[in-house]
């Protein structure tokens, strides 16, 4: 049972590394930024990117707090 809790352990952190990785994105901000501003042309697009964006952030934190709790949970 130990060996099954602590399989399930290293599972979740290397899954919460790997959604870290996927929210941090480039490494360089400098180059999103620059990316970000090229592709946008007009008020209506910086408002729907802005909404996704936000949307993203939530999504994310709901999601890392789930998996700590998980985590929380099956060591305990």
């Amino acid at each position: 049972m130990e060996q099954s809790i602590t399989m399930q352990t290293g599972s979740l952190q290397t899954e919460m590394e790997q959604r870290r990785t996927q929210i941090a994105g480039p490494e360089d901000p400098g180059d999103c930024t620059k990316q970000l501003t090229e592709s946008i042309t007009n008020i209506p697009e910086v408002k729907c990117a802005f909404k996704n964006l936000i949307g993203k952030l939530v999504s994310s934190k709901v999601e890392d707090g789930e998996l700590k709790h998980l985590l929380l949970g099956s060591s305990s």
